[in-house]
């Protein structure tokens, strides 16, 4: 009983920030407004919608930051918090600005298994997924 208490009263305190933030327009505080303006018309946080708004919390929830503090609250690109996770938010901005990828980008990788690479002198090509 106590958490469905406590997860209603997180969604309406997240409406209260998300009408707040958009009055104000205020920026990604993750990326700093570097990747655009954040959509607050546009679903929370969908998929396949990057630059909507998601509610971050500055400290995050695992590390204890407080759920429902406002003062805890931060607008975010949904891309932006998804790749932050649950990390520090300067330990991020050093690794994305170490031009290290964001976790919410897919890198291309080979798997080889157990063979050699062809350039290590492998005659069997490796399998090829068309």
């Amino acid at each position: 009983m106590a958490l469905n208490r406590q997860h209603r009263t997180f969604r309406e305190r997240r409406n209260v920030a998300k009408r707040m933030f958009a009055k104000q327009n205020a920026p990604c505080h993750i990326c700093q407004g570097k990747l655009g303006p954040i959509h607050y018309d546009g679903d929370e946080g969908k998929v396949g919608m990057p630059l909507s708004f998601d509610l971050d919390h500055k400290v995050p929830v695992s590390k204890g930051g407080s759920l429902l503090d406002l003062n805890n609250f931060a607008a975010s690109h949904a891309r932006c918090n998804r790749g932050r996770q649950d990390t520090d938010l300067d330990e991020y901005r050093a690794k994305v600005n170490g031009q290290q990828k964001p976790s919410t980008q897919f890198r291309r990788t080979t798997y080889w298994g157990n063979m050699k690479p062809p350039h290590e002198g492998n005659s069997i090509p490796p399998f090829k997924w068309y």
